[in-house]
């Protein structure tokens, strides 16, 4: 099958890391086509192969040029009845984006051309503005805010992934580190006994069975976690039907080390059947959990 990924997003949200991945899932990667060429150099790889698997990162930096291109992507699904597109738009908090600019040091885009005369923070709402449209048309809109640069690449090879299978993302967090991930539920698991009080269990993690057995000793947990696979049991198929290809859950609690993870680690070993399952622990993959 021809694959075509059309991956767009706001400056300094993570599309760099998002195409290396991609090139390691064996796509050709194009970016910075100009718009006169556009869709006949597309055309023309596709119809080189019918396995042809391509990535095309549309930089918003020239908003004249991206419209173009974005806009010559129906010209391309019309010809081409067996092509997959998948349209990737990645996004994230304006004050991230401030501190990732901040700490690499770089110049935001849209603050080359305006000798300083406006901030950081209203060159990256200017671009968020302009990239409104494309965001609200995209089949994938990942918010980069909370993730580390090894979660967003795991989403979006989920995502693009042959597996014909719904995909559910399931993550831990906690809300020491964070306020929240971009998930279309979230469940705040705090009000449970912490088993960060048993001095037997603190060093452990709900990956453990004994931590696992201690969250679920009591009817409050079991119960909201019954209700929780309700949830997705009642949401897949709304999903599906509006075309989308995964669902994503967060759970969180103090640290994200024992009872969110606990919830996490019992619902993917109960969905693994029937779905693709993606399990994310924020705080194990940052290096917070405390052994």
């Amino acid at each position: 099958m021809r694959k075509l990924v059309i991956l767009s997003g706001l400056s300094g949200s993570g599309s760099t890391s998002v195409m290396q991945e991609l090139l390691d899932l064996n796509y050709m990667i194009l970016s910075s086509l100009e718009s006169d060429s556009f869709f006949e150099i597309i055309e023309k790889i596709l119809l080189s192969s019918k396995n042809r698997k391509i990535a095309i990162h549309l930089d918003v930096k020239n908003i004249k040029e991206y419209e173009k291109n974005y806009n010559s992507i129906n010209n391309i699904k019309d010809k081409f009845n067996d092509l997959k597109i998948y349209q990737i738009f990645l996004t994230c908090q304006t004050d991230t984006l401030v501190n990732r600019y901040q700490e690499n040091r770089k110049i935001h885009p849209y603050l080359k051309n305006t000798n300083g005369n406006i901030s950081v923070i209203e060159a990256i709402n200017n671009e968020r503005n302009v990239t409104k449209k494309f965001q609200q048309e995209s089949d994938y809109v990942l918010d980069t805010s909370f993730l580390a640069t090894i979660e967003t690449k795991k989403l979006v090879k989920n995502f693009v992934s042959e597996n014909s299978k719904f995909t559910i993302n399931i993550i831990s967090f906690g809300f020491k580190y964070r306020t929240g991930t971009n998930s279309d539920f979230l469940f705040d698991v705090r009000f449970l006994p912490n088993p960060f009080y048993q001095k037997e269990l603190r060093k452990k993690t709900g990956k453990d069975i004994s931590v696992r057995d201690y969250v679920f000793s009591t009817d409050t947990a079991n119960e909201l976690y019954k209700h929780v696979k309700d949830i997705i049991e009642l949401s897949v198929p709304g999903y599906k039907k509006a075309s989308k290809e995964s669902l994503t859950i967060s759970f969180a609690c103090t640290g994200g080390q024992h009872r969110s993870v606990s919830f996490v680690e019992r619902l993917a070993e109960e969905l693994k059947e029937k779905y693709s399952v993606n399990k994310i622990h924020l705080e194990e993959d940052i290096g917070h959990w405390h052994g």
